[in-house]
């Protein structure tokens, strides 16, 4: 695991949150894993679960050290993730507010927040954004520039959220 190899590496802490199965199946999956912070991500829209999880983040540094540490979420569906990404989205969250890696499918496949922006989080990042549709990135990034939020864009991946976006790997 990519993220498992991060872990040795930077002093990151790593949040599992899982839809599609029950909380204790969610706890029994993330230990076979080797990771103990696992949650649901509750109902709603992407947006409203990305937002959820960062909530959670932050409830939890409220109580600890860790009160302006960056954000980044990804998802699971990416297989070609490196380290090195990873490490340099952080990298680049030391100078921007906002890192996103745009999917090749109009979404994107990373975002990262700085601590301040993540502290008080942006409802424009979550709210009204049509999700799963090919509009999502440019839609970010059109609000971002509005908002006058410094950003880095990253390089473009593929993403896996259709049995079509195997089509790469298939040849």
């Amino acid at each position: 695991f990519v993220i498992k190899s991060l872990l040795s590496t930077q002093s990151i802490q790593v949040k599992i949150a899982l839809s599609g199965i029950g909380c204790k199946a969610a706890q029994r999956w993330g230990n076979t894993l080797g990771f103990t912070e696992v949650s649901l991500q509750g109902n709603g829209n992407l947006g409203l679960r990305i937002k959820r999880q960062i909530f959670k983040a932050n409830f939890e540094r409220k109580h600890t050290k860790h009160q302006q540490r960056s954000i980044i979420i990804i998802g699971s569906d990416l297989p070609k993730l490196s380290v090195d990404e990873l490490i340099s989205a952080f990298e680049h969250l030391k100078n921007n507010e906002l890192v996103l890696g745009p999917a090749s499918d109009g979404g994107y496949w990373l975002l990262g927040m700085s601590g301040h922006l993540s502290k008080n989080i942006p409802s424009w990042l979550f709210s009204g954004i049509t999700w799963g549709s090919n509009t999502v990135f440019a839609e970010t990034i059109k609000r971002a520039k509005s908002k006058n939020v410094k950003y880095k864009k990253l390089h473009t991946k593929n993403d896996i959220d259709q049995l079509i976006d195997l089509s790469p790997w298939l040849k």
